[in-house]
């Protein structure tokens, strides 16, 4: 089993141990940071509000498909408080089942429906369930996932049929200084693994490779990168690949134009002759920069030229974006080669970040080369909707891209998909280290340890400060709440374990997603 998370600590430092597993985040006491478990293997989270959804697959009573919700963690029988999550629901379950138990009846108010979740039904339905009238006995809802104008059923809440289950995921993202490019929240769930960096990058000259561009998938601050997770395809053979770091440049002659810049308007960075747009603004804990509304964002909020398409203003970007000017060229600034095992189905890797920092600066971009065939790589779901889709170059060649990437030769433009593909970064990283020196015993306080290097020529001596802090106590595991004593989970699937303990004046709230 294997814990994977980041280390945050309070007031934006961060700390890594590249050689551990196990993450934490410490917030003062004051401060509240919601839990929440994964998605179930067969749910679908809507990027829209971050929910998961999943259908039963047996047919039950309307209490009994409640009771079944309620046993994965947080779950109920679906609300369905709008008509774009209707929608949502008739698009992504219709081949699943005709008629679904909903979360709405008149069980604990006769005669007046009400929600799971305790609220009256909803304004947006203005016509109201066909069959039974609401007055009589025990009244419960379905809904008809093949009829998107009169979709709602009153049935008697003893008959049995398949029904939809609700729960929050993805809770919102930690509030100190960590950034996010890419989604925050995968579009499914998956089976989680651990993928290590290979020293060497094969030779795959004779093979066709693809190189995906992410022109769309830019950092917004300086940073180090902190975490790299990926969705890819099912595959019948091994696949590698190289996850890659690219960094914008132009002529001398020109300058590098950010994206969003109201002289380009362009939805990606490209060269100008004059320069222009070269500030970025400063953004408080939980925030990160979007150039393309010139002001800071909530992190969990996405920044691409998809997400405003609909939105007044005087920038004006194109749809779908291209680059309005001229393209820089990309040198890779990191290059991390991967040798991915194949899988029957799809899988979420979580690659180990090697120990040498990542160092990212605005405007570098992500790119992925692979040897498993044009658009049979990373899971990418077309989407008309969704904020968060994105548009990447496809170029293919014999042999991997080595160097810079220089005018494009022969691209394709893959437009309006959803990638599942996330790097979070941070501004300042500290690595953990243990030195017997340290002593076992030593008490909490600043302590200042000096070090001198001899050799014939010359000495010279460094100096380093260490805060010794006080002994973590009061640990408890909060959720899942054990029963009896124990901890019971199911194999094959995430699950997040919460875990508080108190350490010096603070609260600190211990996660770990564990993949069987």
């Amino acid at each position: 089993m294997a814990l994977l998370l980041s280390v945050i600590a309070a007031g934006g430092q961060a700390a890594v141990d590249e050689n551990a597993f196990l993450s934490w985040i410490i917030l003062p006491s004051s401060l509240h940071h919601p839990d929440t478990t994964s998605c179930p293997q067969t749910g679908l989270i809507n990027l829209q509000n971050l929910n998961c959804y999943w259908i039963s697959e047996t047919k039950e009573t309307w209490q009994k498909a409640r009771k079944v919700c309620q046993e994965v963690p947080g779950g109920d029988l679906v609300v369905v408080r709008s008509l774009e999550i209707q929608t949502y629901l008739q698009n992504s379950f219709s081949s699943s089942a005709g008629l679904v138990w909903i979360g709405l009846s008149d069980l604990d108010s006769l005669g007046s429906l009400h929600w799971v979740d305790g609220y009256p039904v909803d304004p947006f339905q203005k016509q109201m369930p066909s069959g039974k009238s609401v007055g009589e006995n025990e009244i419960c809802v379905q809904m008809l996932l093949l009829d998107s104008k009169r979709p709602w059923r009153y049935n008697p809440c003893s008959g049995k049929s398949s029904f939809i289950c609700e729960k929050r995921t993805g809770a919102a993202l930690p509030t100190p200084n960590i950034f996010v490019t890419g989604i925050p929240v995968f579009s499914s769930s998956y089976n989680v693994k651990n993928i290590s960096i290979r020293q060497e990058t094969p030779s795959l000259a004779a093979s066709s490779i693809e190189l995906m561009l992410f022109p769309g998938l830019w950092f917004s601050h300086n940073g180090t990168v902190s975490s790299i997770d990926f969705g890819v395809q099912a595959t019948k053979k091994p696949v590698h690949g190289r996850f890659q770091i690219y960094r914008p440049y132009c002529s001398p002659s020109q300058h590098l134009i950010p994206p969003g810049c109201e002289l380009l308007q362009s939805s990606f960075a490209c060269c100008y002759l004059e320069l222009s747009c070269n500030t970025r603004g400063w953004c408080s804990n939980g925030h990160q920069w979007c150039p393309l509304k010139d002001h800071c964002l909530d992190i969990s909020s996405p920044c691409s030229s998809y997400a405003f398409e609909n939105t007044t203003g005087h920038l004006q970007f194109p749809h779908p974006p291209r680059y309005k000017g001229v393209p820089p060229f990309y040198a890779p600034v990191a290059d991390l080669p991967l040798l991915l095992t194949p899988s029957s189905e799809n899988t979420h890797f979580h690659v180990l970040l090697p120990k040498e920092d990542i160092i990212v600066y605005p405007d570098d971009i992500i790119g992925i080369q692979h040897d498993a065939g044009v658009g049979l790589f990373l899971q990418c779901l077309p989407h008309t909707h969704s904020p968060w889709r994105q548009s990447y170059i496809s170029l293919v060649k014999d042999g991997w891209w080595e160097g810079s990437i220089v005018g494009f030769p022969s691209p394709t433009w893959v437009d309006s998909v959803l990638c599942d593909i996330r790097v979070t970064f941070a501004h300042k990283m500290k690595s953990l280290a243990y030195t017997s020196l340290l002593g076992p015993k030593l008490e909490p306080g600043l302590y200042t340890y000096a070090a001198t290097v001899k050799n014939a020529v010359g000495s010279t001596q460094a100096h380093c400060a260490m805060q010794v802090p006080s002994k973590v106590s009061g640990l408890q595991l909060i959720y899942p709440i054990p029963v009896n004593g124990k901890l019971n989970v199911m194999t094959k699937q995430e699950i997040l374990l919460v875990i508080k303990i108190r350490y010096c004046r603070y609260l600190v709230f211990l996660s770990a997603v564990c993949g069987g």
